[in-house]
């Protein structure tokens, strides 16, 4: 079949299509008029082309070379600009439409401390922010758990941010927005499940839309395990190393710095599975993507999670799967903080100073005196306390275990709350408990500010299993608000051990906004372990109340 292009005879059909194709496809966002894009090539030798579309004028011809035109390319509003191009010979004609990436430049590395980090991916960047439900419409804040490694190193190195809070508005139906965008089960590419609104790489533009600094990819698992919208049919690491390596192109042309985290070692799957390989082939292509560009690193803890190819059940949950809060440290401390350090200067993205803008008391600001109260709690199964309390705080014992508890000076005013720790008693269940309450700050309902509570705690050994920062607030003692830094899950998780040893950490809850109504936020320290451990010491200093920023437009909302 014939037709014509500029009078010029086009073949259609026949043995042969006669292909105008470019040697390179994308072009900087800031590239200047005259740079070259890439080289047409086409039918043959002879051939002269010309620019049936030049998009605009975002583009020109030189020959064969195809040229940044007039028009400023703007990866905003055009991020793949269209081209047809027409070739001749003078005696037969060919067209061909061409797309060309335009693609921002990359920040300068490292950024300055307070870059935001952002995550997409299934439940194990969900595991960060939730237990898979959505966050409780009563509560109004969202949380942060104890099984989320990038939750787990914030609390080590405060230099980025990874804000959330409550939004009933969420697409998800998670009823939280901000830095996590991660869903529990979810898959490369569903379109079979409107709750998943079509994947990790149909979610993916939204997320790149809001300009994170830096974004976490993670993914995969559930694919390889029962494809996507395949009826549960499995499918092979090749279809999700196309559809990962088109987020990390995807990534690179909005200019996003992008961490891959290499799919983890499962015990989904019985011995033999043919799911074991195609996880191993996945996992090596994720390997190979260092030093690919916009790439800070590859996120690999194979070594962590399964030592010499066995599974370490410890670093799991009983569904050898997702992170225990051991899991989830290890992974912060020695495989995610190493890339963001190299990424973002030091630095915190708030004040430590518990003396500057905090809304609570001074006296408990400084956990000053020892005025305190060592009593409450069980006392019937062997539990025994003593010691000084910092003046209006409470030291209670949950379950199982005793305490000593003293007083130590760290600097100008600041003391610190020391607890020695000894496990032991004859309660119901495995674990220990102690809460440590009292730090109160009394504040009139303003429907616009916004709050975060800050907590440092240190640690002297391996006993520690949990330490969550409660913040509420309060219509006398009626709850209006709540929210939880490093949240538990359930209490046949109490007695894990964290194995993160001797170290010092802040807790600090998620932004929450003001309840209509209310006349104080109260924040208390609670403390979980087993009660078989051995003695440990648990130090507590600095807690923090303050008014804080509305997070949203930092992060695209």
């Amino acid at each position: 079949m014939s037709g014509l292009l500029n009078g010029y005879p086009t073949v259609r059909g026949g043995t042969r299509r006669l292909a105008i194709a470019l040697t390179a496809l994308v072009v900087g966002e800031n590239a200047a008029p005259g740079t070259e894009v890439g080289q047409l090539t086409g039918p043959a030798e002879g051939w002269s082309y010309h620019l049936v579309d030049n998009a605009g004028d975002m583009f020109a011809l030189d020959g064969r070379r195809l040229v940044v035109g007039a028009t400023p390319l703007n990866y905003a509003t055009t991020p793949f600009p269209k081209l047809l191009v027409a070739a001749t010979d003078g005696k037969r004609a060919a067209a061909d439409l061409l797309a060309v990436s335009v693609r921002r430049a990359l920040p300068e590395l490292p950024f300055a401390a307070g870059a935001r980090v952002a995550a997409i991916g299934d439940s194990q960047i969900g595991y960060n922010n939730t237990f898979g439900a959505k966050v409780s419409e009563a509560n109004k804040a969202a949380y942060s758990t104890a099984y989320g490694f990038i939750e787990q190193a914030q609390s080590l190195d405060q230099r980025f941010r990874f804000d959330n809070w409550f939004d009933p508005a969420d697409p998800r139906g998670l009823n939280y927005a901000g830095a996590n965008q991660g869903l529990h089960g979810d898959h490369m590419e569903w379109l079979s499940q409107p709750q998943y609104l079509g994947g990790m790489t149909a979610r993916l533009p939204a997320v790149l839309a809001r300009r994170p600094d830096i974004l976490i990819i993670e993914g995969g698992l559930n694919t390889l395990h029962s494809g996507d919208d395949t009826d549960g049919k499995p499918l092979p690491a090749s279809y999700v190393i196309a559809k990962l390596d088109r987020m990390l192109v995807d990534a690179r042309a909005a200019g996003v710095w992008t961490i891959l985290v290499a799919v983890y070692p499962t015990g989904l799957w019985p011995a033999g599975d043919s799911r074991h390989a195609e996880l191993a082939k996945l996992a090596e292509w994720c390997r190979a993507q260092a030093g690919r560009e916009g790439v800070i690193g590859v996120l690999d803890a194979a070594d962590l999670l399964a030592p010499a190819g066995v599974l370490d059940a410890a670093m799991f949950k009983a569904d050898k799967t997702h992170l225990s809060v051991r899991g989830a440290l290890a992974v912060a401390r020695q495989k995610l903080l190493p890339l963001l350090q190299t990424a973002i200067r030091p630095g915190s993205t708030f004040d430590q100073d518990p003396g500057r803008a905090n809304l609570l008391a001074a006296s408990v600001a400084n956990m000053a005196g020892t005025g305190g109260t060592t009593g409450g709690g069980l006392s019937a199964n062997g539990e025994t306390r003593s010691g000084q309390v910092a003046t209006g705080l409470t030291l209670t014992i949950g379950r199982n275990c005793s305490f000593v508890a003293s007083k130590n000076t760290i600097a100008g005013p600041s003391e610190e709350q020391v607890i020695a720790i000894t496990p032991g008693g004859t309660s119901a269940g495995a674990y220990a408990e102690l809460t440590l309450s009292g730090m109160v700050a009394m504040e009139a309902a303003d429907p616009n500010q916004w709050y975060q509570a800050f907590l440092e705690v240190e640690t002297g050994g391996d006993g520690l299993g949990f330490a969550s920062l409660i913040a509420r607030q309060q219509q006398g003692a009626t709850i209006v608000t709540q929210t939880q830094a490093l949240q538990r899950e359930s209490s046949a998780d109490f007695a894990l051990g964290d194995g993160g040893g001797a170290r010092s950490f802040w807790l600090q809850t998620e932004p929450f906004r003001s309840a209509d109504a209310y006349d104080r936020i109260d924040i208390r320290l609670l403390l979980t372990f087993s009660k078989t451990t051995a003695p440990f010491t648990v130090r507590v200093r600095k807690p923090i109340v303050r008014r804080v920023a509305d997070p949203r437009p930092a992060w695209g909302y």
